[in-house]
């Protein structure tokens, strides 16, 4: 599983979500995550670089579809 699909998962498993139009990620309540912590903590060894490279390929998925 790469890292993308395990950060997927992870996300899915506490109801949150990434909108990539607004590029925030959002708890199941709708708020904006602010505490990066938080977001490594979905998989361990997660690096703020995993989740910058994250967004930009939900951003590219988008794109690609038009």
């Amino acid at each position: 599983m790469t890292t993308f699909q395990k950060i997927d998962r992870a996300l899915r498993a506490r109801g949150w979500t990434y909108d990539v139009g607004d590029e925030q990620f959002l708890d199941n309540t709708g708020n904006v995550i602010r505490n990066n912590g938080w977001l490594l903590a979905l998989v361990p060894g997660l690096t703020l670089d995993h989740l910058v490279s994250y967004m930009d390929h939900k951003y590219d998925q988008v794109a690609r579809r038009g």
